[in-house]
């Protein structure tokens, strides 16, 4: 399961924006407050909304990820009267929990409605929508009771929806006949009471801490309420699956310490790479203890070790436990130095590497200003680490300015021979696997597209690093100017002088 696309609306400048996020390699540009960061900002809220630590069902604005202020911050021209609407959708095989019949993935879309709640400043959730590819969902049910009309629906199907009225605390829960149908296939069973239960009208129910519905009062307990209940519950465990399988990195990562103490054992290296160490040594500590068949965590050892040395050729890094704590070195053929006496893009990228290495295939992750502290050469080097790690299945949302990147990723494009030169890695990169944005401060945004040979067709759009040319052509021309007007001040030599 992956995250697939964003879409926002009200949401900071933008009043209808989309991304498509399909891809594994997504690169967001722009100018300096063009927005290009606001697509990041949602999406942190989501993962925080959704997080284990959060117990509501508000949007949460301030929390371990990011801090978006009150509503009048977040929402389209501070006006509380707009509505926020925040819509994500991933693909997965059991959306509707009906059984496999092919390895196919169908698209799921959640979408959260908000408004203004006065008594908090914050928002209030309106509506909660689940919405299912139903072209491709048909196939995960052959046998459809004609007698709904089902395959009369349009290419897309209203799984379920809650939805409260501006007045009410309570929510009308209403669920699609095809929702019911696909239950009933995934549990081999028929009921008596289908045409019963299809045909019933919503629930009216209270949404409780962290998403959880109870009834607006007593009632007897019956299937329609067993299988409503399993629906909703089914997809809050896939809405689960899908924010623990995206990672953030924010745009300054920590500053390297001598030791680090052991508190945990994680995967994580933390929002600011704090626990990048600990989770350094884990990797490193499973990939000695893995006797399986696949030997999957020695192969993700061997990644991060591989990737490390093509940023910093003949350097590697290791993780020294002792005791309590943990002591990080870098390491070439002369010496051992601790990180905190290295140069600092070290430490700026040690913790992406580990935290790619420590993933697995299908995860997502988000980091903010990669090449900070990297020389342009460096720059271009996690270029083909990006498309290495892509190639392992691991999915990269980045935000940066850097035009290296860019550049590596355009060459990786272009080789069309196995391997680059000097790479062992695969390092051929295909021109659909790249998404480009750029973002505009006019609140517009251009998605670029890539050739075979890594061209962005069309050119270059405006502003998109393009001030080196001009910087250069400014240069060429006060240097012309300058040498005219040299010229022009010399004097012809009189005949005197000439004497």
């Amino acid at each position: 399961m992956s995250l697939v696309n964003l879409e926002l609306e009200n949401f900071k400048k933008f009043s209808n924006l989309s991304l498509d996020l399909s891809q594994p390699i997504t690169l967001i540009y722009g100018e300096n407050s063009s927005g290009k960061t606001s697509a990041i900002r949602a999406l942190l809220s989501l993962m925080q909304t959704f997080s284990i630590q959060n117990k509501h069902h508000m949007l949460n604005a301030h929390g371990e990820y990011v801090d978006i202020g009150f509503y009048k911050d977040y929402i389209k021209d501070h006006n509380t009267k707009n509505r926020l609407g925040i819509a994500f959708t991933s693909d997965d095989f059991d959306t509707l929990h009906a059984k496999r019949t092919r390895s196919r993935k169908i698209l799921t879309t959640h979408k959260l409605c908000y408004d203004y709640d006065a008594d908090s400043s914050q928002s209030r959730l309106s509506s909660f929508t689940e919405t299912v590819t139903h072209s491709k969902l048909s196939e995960l049910i052959p046998k459809i009771h004609s007698s709904y009309g089902i395959e009369d629906f349009t290419d897309t199907v209203e799984a379920f929806k809650f939805s409260r009225l501006k007045t009410r605390s309570y929510f009308n829960y209403s669920v699609h006949p095809l929702a019911y149908l696909a239950i009933y296939q995934a549990w081999d069973r028929y009921s008596k009471n289908i045409d019963n239960i299809i045909q019933r009208r919503p629930k009216t129910v209270h949404l409780q801490q962290k998403f959880a519905i109870q009834a607006t009062q007593q009632s007897s307990y019956d299937e329609s309420e067993n299988i409503g209940r399993h629906i909703f519950r089914r997809s809050m465990d896939q809405i689960d699956r899908l924010f623990s399988s995206l990672y953030y990195l924010g745009p300054l990562r920590m500053t390297p310490f001598r030791s680090y103490k052991i508190s945990t054992q994680t995967s994580s290296v933390g929002i600011n790479g704090e626990n990048t160490p600990i989770a350094l040594s884990r990797l490193h500590s499973m990939a000695q203890k893995d006797k399986s068949a696949k030997k999957l965590s020695k192969q993700k050892f061997e990644n991060f070790t591989s990737w490390f040395e093509m940023i910093f050729p003949g350097r590697s890094v290791s993780a020294e436990p002792n005791e309590d704590v943990v002591r990080l070195k870098i390491n070439n053929s002369e010496r051992s130095d601790s990180i905190a006496d290295v140069g600092f893009g070290f430490s700026q990228v040690l913790p992406i590497l580990v935290q790619a290495a420590a993933m697995d295939p299908g995860e997502t992750l988000i980091i903010e200003q990669p090449e900070l502290h990297l020389h342009p050469r460096a720059q271009v080097a996690f270029a083909n680490f990006l498309t290495a790690a892509s190639r392992q299945g691991i999915k990269f949302i980045i935000e940066t300015h850097s035009e290296h990147i860019l550049k590596g990723l355009q060459l990786n494009i272009s080789n069309t021979t196995s391997k680059a030169k000097g790479h062992k890695e695969d390092l051929n990169l295909s021109c659909d696997s790249l998404k480009i944005y750029y973002f505009h401060k006019d609140d517009s945004h251009d998605l670029m597209k890539l050739n075979q040979w890594g061209e962005i067709e069309g050119g270059w759009p405006s502003g998109f690093f393009d001030e080196s040319y001009h910087i250069s052509s400014k240069i060429v021309r006060n240097k012309i100017k300058g040498m005219s007007a040299s010229r022009g001040q010399t004097k012809p030599r009189s005949p005197e002088d000439k004497k």
